[in-house]
């Protein structure tokens, strides 16, 4: 069960590796606003992964 796992972890690590050096994600920002009057407090660094990526 371990090995398994651990496969599986190196299989998703060799694929984010791919991704990165594809470049085939995009970074989204994202405001947070209070909900108490809607203005901004700040921005969420988002990565979201292309459909053919990896």
């Amino acid at each position: 069960m371990l090995e398994e796992r651990l496969a599986e972890n190196v299989l998703a690590v060799q694929k984010f590796k791919e991704i990165c050096a594809d470049g085939s994600f995009d970074l989204v920002y994202m405001p947070v606003a209070r909900l108490s009057d809607g203005t901004f407090h700040h921005y969420e660094a988002l990565t979201r992964l292309r459909e053919n990526a990896g």
